[in-house]
């Protein structure tokens, strides 16, 4: 908010987009002060170098406020080419994301039927051939007392 007092009016330039008329006002306040000053005769050199001051200021005032406005233009373009870009990485970023998802789910997959097929009960591995091992009655009816060595073990002792 801005308001500038011209020693006749008081008025404001509220955001960017009433700034080209703020400065269409500036301008007619600079207008009207000048041909004020220019129609009254009988305003003594004092009083009329203070209205050329105020006038002098006025437009001093005006280029800062167009300066202010180039500069704002300029911000706002360079943060919305930003915004811009920033928002494209975002959604490259977000692909990226989706296709490494697919892509674990694939392996997870590929995983879950490799351990299926290595592991599980259709897997084609071979497999140990179980030997019947004699139970313990069996074991005890067959001892002889030669701890499975042969009789000439024992007779050369």
């Amino acid at each position: 908010m801005l308001g500038l007092n011209g020693g006749i009016r008081l008025w404001y330039i509220e955001g960017i987009n009433n700034m080209r008329y703020g400065k269409y006002r500036l301008f007619c306040e600079l207008e009207t002060l000048e041909m004020e000053s220019k129609v009254q005769t009988s305003l003594s050199d004092m009083e009329r170098s203070d209205y050329e001051a105020q006038i002098r200021d006025l437009k001093e005032t005006n280029k800062r406020l167009l300066e202010m406005i180039k500069t704002l233009q300029l911000t706002l373009e360079s943060v919305n080419a930003s915004n811009r870009r920033n928002e494209e990485l975002v959604k490259n970023l977000i692909k990226q994301v989706s296709d490494l998802q697919k892509m674990i789910a694939d392996l997870e997959d590929r995983n879950r039927r490799h351990n299926k097929n290595t592991y599980g009960k259709k897997s084609h591995k071979a497999k140990k051939s179980v030997v019947d091992k004699p139970s313990r009655e069996e074991e005890k009816d067959n001892y002889d007392g030669s701890h499975g060595c042969s009789k000439n073990c024992h007779s050369a002792l």
